[in-house]
């Protein structure tokens, strides 16, 4: 147990450091909208918390970045991006992307928002473990590579998935070149 929870520790900090780049950003005066659209509150004097939330703008930017790599690659797959509730904003299936690939990338962005870890680190992790594998499959979650969780300026606010080329580190480099945007 105690293995587990340092490894969701490691990932939570790798995605974070990820993840700097697109909380560094600044919107552009007259550019796209914030990722995220709600003002910060302060928390003390509040009986309600205000979150960061996935705007279906930032959802969308961000589908159309993994597109853009994704063609330029010329990989035909299936992107979507949640929120932090694992709840579908965006989907995209490009023309000639496998059939599958919509239920198997849904499955990544829902598990990558449940764990709020990259999907796959799991089997990452040296000798595979059944009965961890057995529970992930047993709550609905998926160990497939290529789920992304989206935390911006250290707030969680969704996650992002893509499916459909066959490769798991394909799937990983076009979601982060999303997030690095």
């Amino acid at each position: 147990m105690k293995t587990s929870m340092w490894i969701r520790q490691a990932m939570v900090a790798v995605v974070a450091a990820l993840a700097a780049p697109l909380a560094a950003q600044a919107p552009a005066s007259g550019g796209p909208p914030p990722v995220f659209n709600r003002p910060p509150v302060d928390q003390a004097k509040s009986t309600t918390l205000l979150v960061p939330t996935l705007s279906a703008a930032g959802a969308q930017r961000m589908v159309d970045a993994v597109t853009a790599e994704a063609e330029r690659t010329r990989n035909a797959v299936t992107i979507a991006v949640v929120d932090r509730g694992a709840n579908l904003i965006a989907l995209k299936r490009m023309d000639g992307a496998d059939l599958g690939s919509l239920q198997a990338a849904l499955a990544k962005a829902s598990s990558a928002a449940k764990m709020q870890i990259p999907t796959g680190t799991f089997l990452e992790s040296g000798t595979p473990n059944l009965p961890l594998a057995t529970a992930f499959i047993s709550a609905g979650l998926t160990l497939l590579a290529g789920g992304e969780p989206i935390f911006v300026k250290g707030a969680f606010v969704g996650a992002i998935a893509v499916s459909g080329t066959g490769d798991d580190q394909t799937y990983i480099k076009i979601a982060l070149a999303a997030l690095d945007r």
